[in-house]
């Protein structure tokens, strides 16, 4: 299901004990990365803070978006053979990738506590820079975690992977789907959102559905051996 997110090229991509993992380098990365950021916001008790990080740290988190950025448009520039800065690789790709979904978790989380609860605090997601190193450091180690490639990782960090992805579209979902039915800052628990929760679930089903039927309608799949040849752990 999660070719329709990512196009799952070999030459893109990480491999662990042979096999390809689900997601692109960099499209990998920036899931788990947004995975970590949901993480770290959870182990500091901040669900309910309703503020981006502030100042400059906010300008940080907008920094390692950029860094994703930057490598892509110098690995587009290289795919078409004009100057650019640097000879593209894998593992750039996913450390910046992480880079950037860290930066957008940190970012996003707090926009839709914001409108989720009832009684929001006045905090950010993280309050200062040894909390967004803490962040950092996570993902690096997760980084190192899937660089190093052991066997026994592939299917945690697989599975990993499709957390992230769902967690990523269930917050987003989440935030609309509080909009569009007009319930927002009506939660005071979490069974309170309950509802939201189980229809963000359920759209996030069918967009990676909707996804994963759009790809399969468009150029072959990638070459058999890779690890999208075989079914994915959703």
């Amino acid at each position: 299901m999660l070719n329709g997110v990512s196009a799952q090229r070999p030459s893109h991509s990480v491999f662990i004990g042979g096999e390809q993992l689900p997601l692109e380098a960099r499209m990998g990365g920036i899931f788990l990365g947004f995975l970590c950021a949901v993480a770290l916001v959870f182990v500091f008790g901040r669900l309910r803070a309703s503020q981006p990080p502030h100042g400059a740290l906010g300008l940080a988190c907008w920094a390692l978006v950029a860094l994703t950025g930057i490598d892509g448009l110098n690995a587009f520039f290289a795919d078409g053979n004009l100057p650019h800065l640097y000879t593209p690789n894998t593992a750039l790709r996913l450390l910046t990738g992480l880079a950037a979904g860290l930066g957008v978790g940190l970012m996003a989380v707090p926009v839709v506590a914001s409108v989720v609860w009832a009684r929001p605090s006045d905090e950010a997601s993280i309050e200062d820079p040894l909390e967004l190193l803490g962040g950092l450091a996570l993902a690096g180690l997760v980084g190192a975690l899937v660089l190093v490639g052991v066997n026994v990782l592939l299917w945690p960090v697989a599975l990993a992977m499709v957390a992230g992805v769902a967690v990523a579209f269930g917050v987003a979902n989440l935030y609309i789907i509080v909009l569009a039915t007009g319930r927002t800052r009506q939660a005071l628990t979490l069974a309170d959102a309950r509802g939201g929760l189980i229809s963000s679930v359920g759209l996030t089903l069918l967009e990676l559905g909707g996804l994963a039927a759009l790809r399969s309608a468009g150029p072959a799949a990638p070459p058999s051996g890779t690890f999208s040849s075989y079914p994915c752990p959703t």
